[in-house]
């Protein structure tokens, strides 16, 4: 099996900080979406880090787009920071979510 993903959850300053690596795929999105589900439980302004994930699909951009919706109905600030390869910022493109995610 290849490299699993990883979610590491800080809290500084106010803000929740949510950082994503490795396979950020279907194959782990239910574990994925249940560790954000317990992380976000109280509407707080939260930075999602993607750090240069191995793989990435439509399942994990639609989980950002669900933490987007979370935060800001929340009436908190969201935003991403990403440091992603080039092949897979362009599924984002192609997708056309690159700016909506902040891409």
């Amino acid at each position: 099996m290849s490299s699993v993903y990883s979610l590491d959850v800080t809290n500084e300053g106010g803000k929740r900080q949510l950082t994503f690596s490795g396979d950020l795929i279907i194959n782990h999105i239910d574990k994925m979406a249940a560790e954000v589900k317990e992380a976000i439980q109280s509407p707080s302004d939260t930075v999602v880090v993607v750090s240069d994930p191995s793989n990435i699909d439509m399942t994990f951009i639609q989980l950002l787009l669900a933490i987007r919706r979370q935060t800001t109905e929340g009436g908190k600030a969201f935003e991403v920071k990403s440091t992603i390869k080039d092949d897979l910022k362009e599924l984002i493109q192609k997708s056309g979510l690159d700016k909506a995610l902040g891409l």
